[in-house]
C-alpha cells in the first residue's frame, strides 16, 4: 500500500526483528550505562522525576524547563530501579528499542518490511549517537509517542485509529511543549493528504483527532488544579517556554545562519537522515505524485513542522534532531534502499555493516569525551552522606545529582544549573523584582549544612563572597569546594 515499487514480500518474525533492535540498542549504548554524565538535562530530570515518587507535582518543589509528563517516565524509571544509573540507562535503551520497533511497525504497515527494519535501526542509532544521545532525554522520552503518530499515519483510517493518533500527539505535547504542532499537523496529514474526499467526513475526522489530542492536555491540567498549581503549570508549559524563545532569538541573519549550522553540523546529530528524507520523499512525491506516495508525503509534512518547532524555541542543539527520527527514518530507509537496488541478499549483507559502523562510532574515544563525566557526582555524594546530613539542606547548584544521591532537600526551586546562570531565567521563575540579592538571601535563609561550588562555575565565584560569609572551606573534590558553617 502507497508503494510506488513494492519489493517481494520478505516476512519478518516480530519477535526477532524485536530481539534484533534490542540488542543493537543495546551494544550502542551499554558502553556508557555505568558512566555519569556532563549532560545537566539529564540529571535535573532525574531529580525532579525523585520528587514526582515524594508527593510533589513538577514545578512545586523542583523546577526545570520541560513539560510535566516527560517527568513520570524518570520518575517510574527510579520506581522501578531505585537510585541505580546503571539500570536507569538500561532502562532507557529498552525504550528506544519500542520507538524503534513501532518504526518497523509503521514499515511492514505499509508493505515494507525491509525498510521498516532499516528504518528502526537509523532510529537507535541515530538517537544514542548524537551528542547527549547516551544520557536519556526528553526527545527519548517523546520517540514512542511520535514513532505511535508515525504508524497511525501509515495506516488507514478508522474511527479508533484516528483516537490513538490524536492521543499520542497530544501526549508528545506533554512531554515536550515544542511538539505542540505535531497535532495540527497530524490532522492535516490524516484528513487532508490522502484523506477521505468528502468535506463532511474531513471535518468529522479532523474534530475526532483534535478532541483526542486534548486529552493528555486536559488530564494533565485538572491533574494541577486538583494540586492547585495550576498557576505552575501555566507558567511552565506556556510563558516560560515562550520567554525562553524570545530570549534565545537572534536576528533573522543569525538565524538562518544557525540554523544552517544546525543542519549541515559536523556533528553526528541525524541532520543527514533529515535533509536526505525530505529532499527524496518531495522528489518521489512530485516523480510518481502525492496519491502513489501518500506516505512519502505525510513524513515530509510532520518533519518539516517538527522541524519548525524546533527552529521556534530560539536554539538548537544536536540532540533536538532526536525528535525528529520517527519521520525521517522510514522515508531515508525507502529511498536508501531503492537507490541500492536493494534484493534480500544484498539487504542481509547492509545490516551487518550498519552495526559494525555505529558499534565502531559507539566505542571511538571522541565520543567517549563527549558523553563521559568526571563522577565528581559520586564521589560528592559519597562525602555528603558521610557528613549525616540526610533530610538537611544544602546548595549545589552545579551537581544537582547529589540530591538524588543523598536525600538532601534543595533551598531553591531551580534545579537546572542553565536557570542558576541566567537571571533573566531567574526573574520567569520567582517574579520580574527578583535579584541576585534576593537569590542569595533565600538561600542562606535555609541555613545549608553544605554548600558545594564549582570553582571553575563564574557564576559561582560572582556570589561566593557573600554567600559564603558564615561559611568555611572543609574539603575539596575535583573542580567542587565544600564549605560547611563556621562553628558557633
Amino acid at each position: 500500500m502507497n508503494a510506488v515499487r513494492t519489493p517481494p514480500a520478505v516476512k519478518f518474525n516480530a519477535f526477532i526483528v524485536f530481539t534484533i533492535l534490542l540488542a543493537f540498542t543495546v551494544a550502542l549504548r551499554a558502553p556508557y550505562f555505568h558512566y555519569s554524565y556532563t549532560d545537566w538535562d539529564e540529571t535535573c530530570f532525574i531529580v525532579v522525576g525523585n520528587d514526582l515518587l515524594h508527593g510533589y507535582l513538577p514545578y512545586e518543589h523542583g523546577w526545570c524547563t520541560k513539560a510535566p509528563l516527560a517527568f513520570f517516565f524518570y520518575a517510574s524509571l527510579i520506581a522501578l530501579f531505585g537510585k541505580n544509573l546503571f539500570l536507569i540507562h538500561a532502562g532507557g535503551a529498552v525504550y528506544i528499542t519500542f520507538a524503534s520497533f513501532i518504526v518497523y511497525l509503521a514499515g511492514r504497515a505499509t508493505g515494507r518490511p525491509r525498510e521498516g527494519f532499516f528504518a528502526a535501526l537509523l532510529v537507535s542509532f541515530f538517537a544514542s549517537m548524537v551528542l547527549s544521545g547516551m544520557a536519556v532525554m526528553t526527545e527519548h522520552v517523546a520517540l514512542v509517542p511520535l514513532a505511535l503518530v508515525t504508524y497511525f499515519l501509515t495506516r488507514d483510517a478508522t474511527p479508533r485509529r484516528l483516537i490513538y493518533l490524536g492521543f499520542f500527539a497530544g501526549l508528545a505535547a506533554m512531554i515536550r511543549t515544542n511538539l505542540s504542532l505535531i497535532l495540527p499537523a497530524a490532522i492535516v496529514c490524516s484528513v487532508f493528504i490522502g484523506g477521505p474526499g468528502n468535506r463532511k467526513q474531513q471535518m468529522l475526522d479532523a474534530l475526532r483527532i483534535a478532541l483526542a489530542g486534548a486529552v493528555p492536555v486536559l488530564l494533565t491540567v485538572l491533574m494541577y488544579v486538583a494540586h492547585g498549581s495550576f498557576d505552575k503549570f501555566w507558567l511552565a508549559t506556556v510563558r516560560m517556554p515562550l520567554h525562553y524563545a524570545g530570549a534565545e532569538a537572534s536576528s533573522p541573519a543569525q538565524s538562518a545562519k544557525n540554523v544552517f549550522n544546525f543542519l549541515f553540523s559536523h556533528h553526528l546529530n541525524g541532520s543527514v537522515v533529515f535533509v536526505f528524507a525530505l529532499a527524496a520523499s518531495l522528489f518521489r512525491v512530485w516523480r510518481y505524485g502525492a496519491i502513489a506516495c501518500r506516505t512519502e508525503l505525510r513524513c515530509a509534512v510532520m518533519m518539516s513542522v517538527a522541524m519548525l518547532s524546533i527552529i521556534a524555541t530560539g536554539a538548537q542543539y544536536p540532540h533536538y534532531m532526536i525528535q525528529l527520527l520517527p519521520f525521517t527514518a522510514l522515508p531515508a530507509s525507502m529511498t536508501l534502499l531503492a537507490l541500492l537496488n536493494s534484493g534480500v541478499g544484498k539487504f542481509h549483507a547492509l545490516a551487518p555493516l550498519a552495526c559494525a559502523i555505529a558499534l565502531l562510532c559507539a566505542l571511538h574515544p571522541s565520543y567517549r569525551l563527549h558523553y563521559v563525566g568526571s563522577d565528581s557526582h559520586f564521589a560528592l555524594a559519597d562525602y555528603v552522606i558521610s557528613q549525616q546530613v540526610q533530610g538537611q539542606y544544602i546548595f549545589s547548584p552545579d551537581e544537582c545529582l547529589v540530591y538524588f544521591l543523598t536525600d538532601t532537600q534543595r533551598p531553591t526551586l531551580e534545579v537546572h544549573p542553565a536557570v542558576f546562570g541566567k537571571p533573566h531565567l531567574l526573574k520567569a521563575v520567582y517574579g520580574e523584582n527578583f535579584s541576585m540579592t534576593d537569590y542569595i538571601s533565600m538561600i542562606q535563609e535555609k541555613k545549608p549544612a553544605l554548600m558545594i561550588l564549582n570553582n571553575r562555575s563564574q557564576r559561582a565565584l560572582d556570589m561566593r563572597k557573600e554567600l559564603l560569609k558564615y561559611y568555611t572551606k572543609v574539603q575539596q573534590i575535583d573542580h567542587f569546594i565544600i564549605y560547611k558553617p563556621n562553628a558557633p
